[in-house]
Formats: structure tokens, C-alpha cells, sequence
């Protein structure tokens, strides 16, 4: 995972609509959950995001990559904040945005 240095790439901002799905998924479905941990590739094709979209998101900087997800109580409570982290215009490297005990702090 990244440091979050502020010069790395960022990614695009996310579609209302696929931030709003990816956060429902991850605050309530377990075999999503499961998919975004092993395979966030899989995980954000089937949101609805494009190839490039996803490859861009999964960049060593992005805030998609974790250690630990955070629990669905986490990114429940966060979820304001993190939809605004996904599709504001800004630099997109939060790199904590749905690590366990960080969901939704930016850096």
C-alpha cells in the first residue's frame, strides 16, 4: 500500500451511482465484501465501472487497496464521507478510505 504521498496519480472521480452501489455492497453483503477483498478488480467491474475506470482506481496510490476492510458498521457510519472521497474532484489517494479503523478519513 501506498504512503499517500500527494504527488502519486490520482484516479477519476467515481459515478455517483458506483460509489452509491459499492458502498451499499460493502456495508451489507458478505460474498461482496469477500470479492472486493480478493479480487477488487471483479469487485468494481460489476458496480458498473468501466476497464480503464478500474485499472485507474486500483493504482498503487488508490484508496481502493487495503490490508484489513473495515466492518460494514464502519463504512456504514462513514459513508457520507467516503462517497464524497470517491466522486469529489480532488486528489483520490485517501489511501485509508475503507481500511478497518480509518473508513472514511481522509489524509
Amino acid at each position: 500500500m501506498s504512503t499517500g504521498a500527494r504527488d502519486a496519480t490520482p484516479h477519476p472521480p467515481f459515478p455517483p451511482q458506483a460509489a452509491d452501489r459499492l458502498l451499499d455492497l460493502l456495508s451489507t453483503d458478505d460474498a461482496f465484501r469477500g470479492l472486493f477483498t480478493d479480487n477488487p478488480t471483479a469487485a468494481l467491474l460489476q458496480i458498473g465501472l468501466s476497464q480503464p475506470a478500474v485499472e485507474a482506481a486500483l493504482r498503487e496510490s488508490s484508496c481502493i487497496k487495503v490490508h484489513v476492510l473495515a466492518s460494514k458498521q464502519e463504512i456504514a457510519a462513514a459513508r457520507a464521507e467516503i462517497k464524497e472521497q470517491l466522486i469529489g474532484i480532488g486528489s483520490h489517494i485517501h489511501v485509508h478510505c475503507f481500511e478497518t479503523g480509518h473508513a472514511g478519513h481522509g489524509i
